[in-house]
């Protein structure tokens, strides 16, 4: 399901014209992007990342701030530690930060129902990450009505 809503995310992005920026954590040791992301941005090659937390990764934060965006939605494979990290840093550089939860892996349920908890707290700090589920994030990006629960990319 996770592969399905990563995959999905990546799909709105690209319709949406949402600069997007791919990594993967040691490629050469098995840290393959999803097939299925680099189909819908083909040419694009990742950054091949030695480090968990991309925002050590200068090349990354260049890419980001290239784009002249503030807002950040991140999905990832492991939320516990290349999420968090990266979204903690992201928001001590001034970026407001959006988690993708359907579209990101993780460890255990008790973990997202922390972040859950932790989310009614920081969504009052001007500078807090929000916590969305793919869904969501495409009627905040689509605003032009459509009909039922038809959605072009979903």
């Amino acid at each position: 399901m996770i592969v399905n809503n990563v995959v999905g995310l990546a799909k709105a992005a690209k319709l949406f014209g949402i600069p997007t920026i791919l990594s993967t954590v040691l490629e050469d040791r098995g840290g393959y992007l999803i097939k299925g992301i680099q189909d819908v941005f083909p040419e694009q090659k990742p950054i091949d990342r030695t480090l968990i937390n991309s925002w050590q990764d200068k090349r990354v934060v260049e890419a980001i701030r290239k784009t002249g965006r503030k807002q950040l939605v991140l999905a990832a494979l492991w939320t516990e530690i290349c999420l968090a990290m990266t979204a903690i840093h992201a928001l001590a550089d001034g970026f407001d930060v959006f988690i993708v939860t359907d579209a990101s892996g993780g460890a255990s349920v008790e973990y997202y129902d922390n972040l859950a908890v932790y989310d009614d707290v920081l969504v009052r700090e001007p500078a807090g990450w929000r916590f969305l589920e793919r869904h969501y994030h495409y009627r905040f990006l689509d605003q032009t009505p459509f009909e039922g629960d038809a959605f072009p990319i979903a």
